[in-house]
């Protein structure tokens, strides 16, 4: 039997004490990530998306900005970011989602077509990834397409008259009782509270992290959102948090590091990924393959800047990869014989022989 993977929720948690109806921004990877979530613990997401379908910043589109300055509220805006050629500047291995591996073998137990099996894939094979990922577990039915997220706040609830509290404008809709949470929507916000800014720090403010491995960062933060929701987990004191900015505020000064690289988190994201663990009351840390391929990863593009993408080094950490991968796959294709693609595991499964790297916490 397949060992735990650290990415997946620890089942002797108790089950889920409340549930909550959430209003998530963006059918991007964190979205998709953050509406999985949400549903493993037993919450009633909705998710808000301007384009027509799932898959974000990775939808690629050919046309450009009608008016790239904004000055005409009628133009033709393009939302992807994404070039003709680019590809991913991160091996394949580390990207996916815990629980399904963005491998050609993953997308194929899953029921989905890989046309790109580089390491380093084209952006239509992350959007493929991302669309099979949804698609399994039956994600684009909690997904309101054309609603583009103007503003938060209070609303009308359609039960209760008016009442304070939380609540989602969009230009489309309203969700009146719902917990906000913003997941992806893009370094782009505004804000009606004083800001206090030091280089390229942000402080009062959420600001993305850079330099880290996105997907599955964005897997367990809203795996620790979903579970303070239900009531399963906790989030340390705002005097505790205060704290620890402090604290790592002044280790940032006294190792000489600027404040615009205060959000950038390389080796440091392996420490914080470990944290969400621990605090969503998952059973393990990351393998060290993980650390070890992308520091691998990096060393390689500083050296061979030009073709990095097709020519590697880190034979011990991908031998790694592959086998726990390959268990995982394992399982996906165990639960694909078993039950619709929308289905969740349990410990009941892991006892009869569906690899325990893919159960969750029930």
């Amino acid at each position: 039997m397949a060992a735990a993977s650290p990415l997946t929720p620890h089942a002797s948690l108790p089950r889920s004490k409340q549930s909550c109806s959430v209003a998530v921004v963006g059918a991007g990877a964190a979205g998709l990530a953050a509406a999985r979530e949400l549903l493993r613990e037993g919450h009633t997401p909705v998710v808000f998306e301007q384009g027509s379908q799932p898959g974000g910043i990775w939808m690629y589109d050919e046309r450009t900005d009608a008016d790239p300055l904004g000055e005409r509220d009628t133009r033709r805006r393009a939302h992807s970011s994404m070039y003709r050629g680019l590809r991913t500047n991160l091996p394949r291995e580390l990207m996916g989602f815990g629980d399904f591996p963005f491998t050609p073998a993953g997308m194929a137990a899953a029921g989905a077509a890989s046309a790109d099996a580089r390491r380093f894939p084209s952006h239509g094979e992350v959007l493929a990834y991302l669309r099979a990922f949804a698609a399994r577990h039956d994600l684009e039915r909690h997904v309101r397409f054309g609603a583009r997220v103007t503003r938060a706040a209070p609303v009308w609830s359609s039960s209760s008259g008016q009442q304070e509290g939380n609540g989602v404008g969009t230009a489309s809709d309203a969700c009146g009782d719902g917990e906000p949470v913003v997941a992806g929507c893009g370094p782009r916000w505004a804000v009606t509270f004083e800001v206090e800014a030091e280089g390229g720090r942000v402080e009062q403010q959420q600001q993305l992290p850079w330099k880290v491995v996105p997907f599955p960062q964005f897997e367990l933060q809203a795996r620790l959102v979903a579970r303070v929701l239900s009531g399963r987990a906790a989030l340390p004191s705002r005097s505790a948090m205060a704290a620890e900015m402090d604290k790592f505020y002044a280790g940032l000064r006294e190792a000489g590091v600027p404040p615009k690289w205060t959000h950038m988190m390389d080796v440091r994201q392996w420490e914080y990924n470990n944290w969400l663990i621990t605090q969503a009351g998952c059973p393990q840390p990351l393998p060290a393959w993980r650390g070890d391929m992308y520091a691998a990863t990096g060393r390689n593009k500083r050296a061979h800047p030009d073709d990095y993408r097709d020519h590697w080094d880190d034979t011990s950490s991908l031998e790694e990869a592959q086998e726990e991968l390959a268990a995982l796959v394992e399982g996906l294709r165990g639960s694909q014989e078993q039950g619709p693609a929308g289905s969740i595991s349990s410990d009941a499964d892991a006892a009869n022989g569906t690899p325990a790297a893919i159960s969750v916490c029930t």
